[in-house]
Order: C-alpha cells, then structure tokens, then sequence
C-alpha cells in the first residue's frame, strides 16, 4: 500500500516533467513566420500596345512575426536589402518598395536604346515579352535559431540570352545578425575547404584533374575559393556559383553541397550553425 502511495505521489511530478521537457524545445527553437508578397506586371515600350512588353514577376517571402521584436526588424530590413539592392532607407513597407522597384525598371526599360531598337525592327502587331524580370525568394532553413533563404534572379535585357543570378544569406535568429564565413571557418581552414570544393566540382563534372575542368569552360581552377555566396541546411552547407563567376555562361551555375561530416573538423567550436549540425 504504502508502495502504490508513493508511487501515485510520484506520477504527477513524472507527468509534468515530461510536458516540459516536451515543450522545451519549441521555447529555445525560435522561428519565424512569413507572409508572401507578390506584383506581376506587364509594361509595353513606352505605354505603345503595340511594342513589345516588360514583364516583371516578384515573389517575396516578408518576416512575418517572430518572438524578439528588434531582431524581427533587423531581418525585415536585411531581407529588403538583398531583395531591392538600391532601396532608400526610409522605405520599410514590402508592397511600397515592389512598386518603387517597378516603377525604375519601367522607366529604365523605355528609356534603354536596346529596347527601342526592338521595337523599331518588329511589325506593329507584335507585342510579345522582349524583356523580364523574375525575382524570387526561396526559404531554405528555419529551425534551430537560424534563418537562410536564396534570393532568386532571371533576367533578360536583350542580347543573346538571359542571365540568372543567386544570392544566399544566412541570419543568426538571436541576434538577427548576417553569419558570414568569418564565423564559421578558421583563416587556416578556408584554403583546405576550398580544396574540398574543388574536389566536389571535379567529381560533380566525372574529370580525374583539375586542369582538365579548364577544357569544358571553367577559369582558373586555382581561383576557385569560398565566395562568402553560402546558405544551410539540415544536410549541410551549400555554395552557388554563379554564371560566370568561376566558369563560361554555357556551364551555368555551379552549386555545391559541403556536408556536415565533410567540414566539421574545419569548423570553429561553438559557431552559430552548430544547432544544425546532427
């Protein structure tokens, strides 16, 4: 009797534990909440129907609510940034910085000589796209107090083709802070990583020396380092290389994984991303 006392003395305290424990991770894991913003628009030379048209796409992924106010603003103000490089400071509003965004390439388009120059070689019942501009924001972490997304970029402006651009931000979520490879590899380090890089890049193109990637259209295989251009994920890190950055257009982009198990003994102990690691 005495035992079975005891016994139900005990369950509550084991019950409670337990739910705390349970709920403990959902505390120290802070995430943010997102609302999706998008503008389509379709612009002829001009205001002419019958020139041809300026068509521009954005996607954008805005931080929504998050635990720490003043970190939540950080990240807003960081996301815009990279979104709309040439954003005015006093512009912190989503949809107002989409319309400013529209606005200047709109004009930039109908003042540009490439453009007018389509127009005048075309038939007057032609109106199809001959420009465009795709911007889209892609989340790609966030858990485990960090935040990491890719800002997508397809344009075309005339020429001969378009061009496609990457640029990946990780974001400490305690500090709102941008986590950069100073925080993540040691100076001695970042050489041998780059190596593994390369490493990847050869058996990604199934060629056995590094010379031989300069045959299919990549530079300076020696030049081939960390470009800071990096998001994370679960898996590990990822780095993208974009078109012509470290090879010809017809290669394309180059995006590498690194997983964890490849650079964690590269790694400075107790840098931000460690939550991620398995």
């Amino acid at each position: 009797m005495r035992r079975k006392l005891i016994l139900f003395s005990v369950l509550p305290l084991i019950v409670v534990f337990a739910i705390s424990c349970k709920n403990k991770p959902v505390q120290e894991e802070a995430q943010v909440t997102f609302k999706p913003f998008e503008m389509n628009e379709k612009n002829h030379l001009k205001g002419d129907e019958k020139n041809p048209v300026l068509s521009i796409s954005l996607n954008l992924q805005y931080p929504d609510t998050f635990s720490n106010v003043s970190v939540l603003n950080k990240i807003r103000r960081t996301i815009l940034i990279d979104f709309f490089p040439d954003i005015e400071k006093d512009i912190i509003d989503p949809r107002i910085a989409m319309e400013t965004y529209i606005k200047k390439y709109v004009k930039f388009y109908d003042n540009s000589e490439d453009a007018s120059s389509i127009s005048d070689k075309r038939n007057s019942d032609q109106s199809d796209v001959a420009w465009w501009d795709n911007e889209k924001m892609i989340i790609r972490n966030n858990s485990d107090n960090i935040l990491s997304y890719t800002i997508e970029s397809n344009q075309f402006t005339g020429g001969a083709h378009g061009g496609k651009n990457y640029l990946n931000t990780v974001i400490n979520l305690k500090t709102g802070d941008r986590i950069t490879e100073d925080d993540i590899f040691t100076e001695v380090s970042r050489p041998l990583v780059a190596k593994i890089i390369l490493k990847k890049i050869m058996e990604k193109h199934q060629v056995n020396k590094a010379e031989d990637l300069e045959q299919i259209g990549f530079f300076d295989v020696a030049e081939i380092g960390l470009n800071k251009n990096f998001y994370v994920t679960s898996e590990g890190f990822v780095y993208t290389y974009n078109e012509y950055e470290i090879a010809a257009y017809a290669v394309g982009t180059t995006e590498i994984l690194l997983s964890y198990k490849d650079i964690s003994e590269f790694m400075i102990p107790e840098n931000p991303i460690i939550p991620l690691i398995p």
